[in-house]
């Protein structure tokens, strides 16, 4: 507060302790948003204090006088701001996105971006500097479930220039709960190749979300839709090891213990370096005790 904040005029900003937290007052909460729809709160996790990750409370003011400042040679000096931005060369030779705390990656369109994102419990944020036409891209959002961080500060930088980004699309989830719960599985799995396969997806795929749907679904006696959701989170990430173990999960709960060790399998294939998943394909592979 003293050598950072107060200097910098940020005057919304500080570090959330057991001796102040009664005292912020004007915050935003953090919320997770189910499968049907509905939010439940997912905010700060009570008595547990951290710092810098995740630990500071801010406004979109307060961080935009922070990356000014940065820019503007009152925290780093210039050959500090140019160390600290300058992808680190790793022991192999090759080059890192990863400069001294800023991560360094570039758009699609091949634009440099410094900053950084970060996450924590039901709360996300970015802050996002682009060199080249000096614009600065702040998000700060209470909603665990907004994973589309890198799309949104690519779409805010557009319209800062005058163009016009492609829409942000919605993640499927919402919408793939639907059909599970109210519609057939041959009617879900045509819906699903058809969302696959369209020209111009109308849904963001995001295996995240698809993941925590299927465990949402496992929950309930019929594991069935759990197991379909899992089936097409497969098929939509048939490289991922994580998809298939998540599968193999479902198949277990729900008894079918051969499908489950196949499921397994195919993961340790994608994984095998994985002793997780080699103690899993072990286990699946003895009889049941």
């Amino acid at each position: 507060q003293r050598t950072l904040f107060k200097p910098l005029g940020m005057k919304h900003t500080l570090v959330r302790t057991p001796a102040n937290e009664t005292q912020i007052i004007r915050r935003a909460f953090g919320f997770q948003q189910l499968p049907d729809g509905t939010r439940r709160a997912y905010d700060q996790t009570p008595m547990f204090y951290i710092r810098g990750a995740g630990g500071i409370y801010s406004t979109v003011d307060d961080l935009l006088r922070w990356q000014n400042a940065l820019t503007g040679g009152r925290i780093l000096s210039s050959r500090e701001w140019r160390m600290a931005t300058t992808a680190m060369q790793l022991s192999d030779g090759s080059a890192a996105p990863y400069g001294y705390g800023f991560a360094l990656r570039q758009t699609p369109e091949g634009l440099a971006k410094v900053g950084h994102n970060g996450h924590f419990r039901g709360f996300k944020s970015e802050l996002a500097y682009f060199p080249a036409s000096q614009v600065t891209v702040i998000q700060l959002t209470n909603n665990a479930q907004d994973d589309r961080m890198d799309a949104n500060a690519r779409a805010l930088f557009q319209l800062s220039q005058g163009m016009t980004p492609p829409p942000v699309r919605p993640t499927i989830g919402k919408a793939l709960y639907q059909w599970v719960t109210a519609g057939s599985e041959a009617d879900t799995r045509q819906w699903f190749a058809d969302q696959l396969s369209a020209t111009s997806p109308a849904f963001e795929l995001d295996e995240d979300e698809l993941n925590r749907l299927g465990y949402s679904l496992l929950k309930a006696t019929d594991k069935r839709p759990a197991i379909l959701v899992f089936e097409l989170t497969v098929q939509a990430f048939p490289k991922s090891a994580n998809a298939h173990d998540s599968l193999s999960e479902a198949l277990e709960a729900a008894g079918d213990r051969a499908a489950a060790l196949a499921s397994s399998r195919a993961a340790l294939a994608l994984e095998p370096e994985s002793a997780s998943l080699q103690k899993r394909v072990d286990a699946l592979s003895k009889p049941p005790e």
